[in-house]
């Protein structure tokens, strides 16, 4: 979620934060050309963070779906080892 949220800000941020702004301060032949090429890095730093996040979250993923399995288990091992350890004999 957090990658996705990088990613649309990001987009959202160049296309309709920073390109208005470029647009309107410089001319439109040398705005359009500083746009085509600070687009690729910007890009490249976006992709890199949304990757990182995506790393973060599959790591926070995997320790809920394990905390999930843990909540599921337990209660069957817990009855498991009461009926063990009240049966006589």
């Amino acid at each position: 979620m957090v990658s996705t949220a990088l990613l649309f800000d990001g987009m959202t941020l160049y296309s309709f934060g920073f390109a208005p702004v470029v647009f309107s301060v410089l001319k439109a032949d040398v705005a359009g050309g500083l746009l085509r090429k600070g687009l690729p890095p910007s890009f490249f730093v976006l992709i890199t963070a949304v990757t990182v996040a995506a790393v973060f979250d599959g790591f926070i993923a995997a320790l809920m779906a394990g905390t999930a399995l843990v909540a599921l288990i337990a209660p069957q091992l817990l009855i498991l080892f009461n009926q063990s350890a009240s049966a006589p004999g």
